[in-house]
């Protein structure tokens, strides 16, 4: 419920309210009564009508005018003061008695000493002048119903809300517009006409924000200093930078990225730079230094470029690119987090370990099926990393693959290549069933595919089947990096690995650092498979606290799989089925039932005389 003032021996009448927190010392005052013989309008603070410690004017949801106001008192604890320019249309002068508020023909806040928002210019009469000196931002409607056109000392100007000049009159006028835009002092760029062509003029360095440039995807927008790219990203037809200074790469990609939107874009007259289909080139056409990343579809790039540059395609969305033969150089991160679905490969970069950067082809989009081509001799670091890859080929002639170069490929059974001699940390984490034509693993494929953290549901199976030229070995998965290593040694150096050197890796020391539970339950797996003498015994001596766990975790089938080993004697079982039964594990305790009934005596049919 609002509450009435009445101030200016009655004459004004404010209608206040209490914020809903009730730790806040402020009234805010929503609606006002002027009568219309008052023409100077104070709003109050603190005084005998208002008891409060501070007071908010926030009038922006009335629609009342008061035509007859022409000056406006703020007085010292009014710490805001929100009206529309219609409100007082023919208000002349603002008149501040705190620090919060500018004094003159304008009602413009102080946010500290260097800097300061116009909120209001009014409806000033065409030939008032609008000093700007001190402004740093213009606020939304400052200057509708304005009629002035003489705006001086813009120079402090920074920012501009997006309807900053909504309702401003001026812009109505087409004869205000040159070369199609409306400019405050060549300076800030306000608006944009519907003309095909415009050019913006090379002083800007102010727009408005979320500038609209119409919806016309043809629209030449022409520039002279591409640094205004950062005060005008809305631009979404023709784009031609007529700049002839100089950017490095990184500036160059920098400043383009405000450019997203663009359809086509042009660097005309550059010394340093050229553009060839919406790609940026140094002006040599060796270098590839940026692509316009809304483009789509698939992209063949010129024959002639050597390099490509970093991050230069970054977040592009092309479905395919086809590398020419010229190119001999990719540097990091030059595709990474674009839409790719198929890279066709070139037949130069044979070592991209030695040719490429950091993750060139990472966090891609989703590859139906990715197939790295036999005259490829190595896979750089990260080069596919955290890319989505549905079917993976890897041809004879492979070499290597650096750290990570697959880390995205989340098969749980592959095939390696005879030729492939390392393969580096962060690839196939989650191959559980490793097919090897070689006569040996190549180094380092057991420490990139074990794992010394705990194990969860979705990581798959825990124990790694290895099969190598025929043979097959089963390993834990979770070990700690230094027994991996040792393993890695044994299989990339070595055509046999003795049996003992697996079967006693539960032995070693350090194997205490894998969780107990989790080394338990790859004991389990290994015996299910192998029913090897060293894990029965292992588990035969941890079997009380193996049971003990998986009744508490209520893991039925675990318990099942470990009572099928019969490790428990048949009278042993009863307190088992008792518990099952409490727990009302039903399956498990018809099976304990069976097993108990398999493990009586028989009755004898015999009888003695």
């Amino acid at each position: 419920m609002l509450n009435e003032i009445k101030t200016q021996g009655g004459k004004v009448t404010l209608y206040t309210e209490r914020p809903k927190s009730k730790y806040s010392y402020t009234l805010i005052c929503t609606d006002i009564d002027v009568d219309d013989d008052v023409q100077t309008l104070t709003l109050i603070s603190n005084s005998h009508e208002i008891e409060a410690d501070y007071v908010m004017y926030d009038f922006r949801s009335v629609k009342k005018q008061f035509p007859n106001v022409e000056t406006l008192v703020i007085t010292e604890m009014v710490i805001d003061v929100y009206v529309s320019n219609m409100m007082f249309p023919n208000l002349k002068q603002v008149v501040s008695k705190n620090k919060t508020h500018l004094s003159g023909g304008m009602l413009a806040r102080k946010c500290n000493d260097r800097q300061a928002i116009l909120q209001n210019v009014f409806c000033h009469s065409k030939d008032y002048v609008i000093d700007m000196a001190g402004i740093t931002k213009i606020e939304d409607y400052a200057f509708d119903g304005c009629q002035s056109e003489n705006i001086i000392n813009t120079g402090d100007i920074t920012s501009c809300s997006k309807k900053s000049f909504y309702g401003y009159p001026v812009l109505f006028n087409e004869q205000k517009y040159v070369n199609g835009v409306f400019t405050i002092n060549n300076r800030i760029l306000v608006a944009v006409n519907d003309d095909s062509v415009v050019e913006i003029p090379r002083d800007i360095n102010v727009a408005v924000d979320n500038l609209s440039f119409g919806e016309d995807d043809n629209k030449e927008v022409i520039i002279y200093d591409i640094n205004q790219l950062r005060y005008i990203p809305g631009i979404k037809g023709k784009l031609t930078i007529k700049d002839t200074s100089y950017l490095t790469f990184l500036q160059m990609q920098d400043i383009l990225n405000y450019a997203c939107r663009v359809k086509e874009l042009n660097i005309v007259d550059n010394p340093f730079y050229c553009t060839v289909n919406n790609a940026v080139f140094t002006k040599d056409k060796k270098v590839l230094v940026y692509f316009q990343n809304n483009i789509k579809g698939r992209y063949e790039i010129p024959e002639g470029t050597e390099t490509i540059w970093d991050n230069a395609f970054y977040g592009a969305s092309l479905s395919s690119v086809k590398l020419p033969e010229s190119l001999c150089y990719i540097h990091a991160n030059a595709f990474c987090e674009c839409k790719l679905s198929a890279v066709e490969f070139n037949h130069t970069m044979t070592h991209f370990e030695q040719c490429c950067g950091n993750g060139i082809f990472s966090s891609c989009g989703t590859f139906s099926e990715l197939e790295i081509p036999g005259y490829v001799k190595g896979l750089s670091k990260n080069m596919f990393s955290n890319s989505k890859i549905n079917k993976l080929v890897l041809n004879e002639g492979l070499e290597s693959i650096e750290s990570g170069a697959l880390s995205g490929y989340p098969a749980h059974e592959i095939t390696l290549p005879k030729s492939l001699k390392y393969v580096g940390n962060y690839n196939f984490s989650q191959a559980t069933v490793i097919h090897v034509t070689g006569k040996r693993v190549p180094y380092g494929l057991l420490k990139a595919v074990t794992s010394t953290y705990s194990h969860r549901k979705a990581d798959g199976e825990i124990i790694i089947t290895l099969i190598v030229n025929g043979k097959t070995y089963y390993l834990p998965r979770h070990m700690p990096s230094k027994l991996a290593a040792r393993l890695d040694e044994l299989f990339s150096f070595y055509d046999v690995v003795p049996e003992d050197e697996i079967d006693g890796l539960f032995q070693k020391d350090g194997m205490n650092a894998i969780n107990k539970s989790l080394r338990q339950d790859m004991m389990i797996c290994l015996y299910d498979i192998t029913k090897k003498d060293c894990y029965k015994q292992l588990l035969k001596n941890a079997k009380k606290s193996i049971v003990k766990r998986l009744f508490e975790n209520g893991d039925e089938k675990q318990l099942i799989r470990f009572f099928s080993f019969g490790f428990f004697a048949s009278k042993s079982l009863d307190n088992f089925i008792k518990l099952a039964s409490e727990k009302e594990m039903v399956v498990l305790v018809s099976y304990l039932l069976e097993e108990q009934k398999k493990k009586s005596p028989k009755k004898s049919t015999k009888f003695n005389i």
